[in-house]
């Protein structure tokens, strides 16, 4: 069965995700929504390559809220599974996931502001989506991008591992950064702080990599995961690979 998927916040991981979904001609996966903090666009067949053109033409889309995005969906979800996928670092629109989850739909998203934030959203969440038969939460995006790591503090806990310690490099950026400006080549040129930074931007977080390392009672020796840990491309897959997931799950 195809998952519709409704995109809230289509900048460069947002867009990048469509890209990976149309190059693959990916067969349960259908991009029905999309919106920016202006308007929305909804249809009721999968997206083209030409869905910016029509989100930016203004032709066929309404005026965005996020009320009127979640009435939008309510038609799609009575035929096919609906995911909500927010793109946005808004906290506004974090809050509002209690919302679509009530109403049916899943959520997948690579923000972190309700899984970093106010206990109480976090909690709330964790109960709607636990319980038998409701809609499911993936955000393994929050954390390290793509790579798989809260799938895998998952795994060691839910077979009964032991956590000791874990450890490791947890932000790209800072690591690019910090590999930039302090260097232990006598010869290299001084760079400014403020030009690393801007770099690192301009590339978008990408030029060095994240290492996490957990140490439990099975893994003395430390499971290590490494491996770029932001950037568009490899964000947008760990969004594609959770959507993936409830995909699977939904099938009937």
């Amino acid at each position: 069965m195809v998952v519709n998927v409704a995109i809230v916040g289509v900048g460069l991981v947002g867009s990048e995700f469509i890209r990976q979904v149309l190059t693959t001609q990916s067969k349960k996966i259908a991009v029905v929504a999309v919106a920016n903090s202006r308007q929305m666009l909804i249809s009721s067949s999968p997206l083209t390559a030409s869905w910016k053109d029509e989100l930016s033409s203004g032709a066929a889309t309404k005026p965005f809220t996020l009320e009127a995005f979640t009435s939008s969906l309510a038609a799609s979800k009575a035929s096919h599974p609906t995911v909500v996928l927010d793109c946005t670092s808004n906290e506004t629109v974090a809050a509002y996931y209690p919302t679509w989850i009530e109403a049916g739909f899943h959520v997948v998203t690579p923000n972190k502001k309700a899984f970093s934030g106010d206990l109480a959203l976090y909690k709330k969440i964790k109960e709607l989506s636990s319980q038998p038969g409701s809609p499911l939460v993936y955000h393994e995006s929050t954390v390290g991008a793509g790579l798989p790591v809260i799938n895998t503090l998952n795994d060691l806990v839910n077979t009964g591992d032991k956590i000791v310690k874990i450890e490791g490099i947890f932000s790209g950026t800072l690591s690019y950064i910090f590999n930039n400006f302090s260097t232990l080549d006598t010869n290299a040129k001084p760079v400014k702080f403020s030009e690393v930074v801007t770099v690192a931007k301009d590339l978008g977080y990408t030029g060095s990599d994240n290492i996490i390392a957990f140490t439990t009672e099975r893994f003395p020796s430390p499971l290590i995961i490494q491996g770029s840990g932001a950037g568009a491309a490899v964000t947008a897959f760990g969004i594609y690979s959770d959507i993936l997931k409830i995909a699977e799950r939904t099938q009937h």
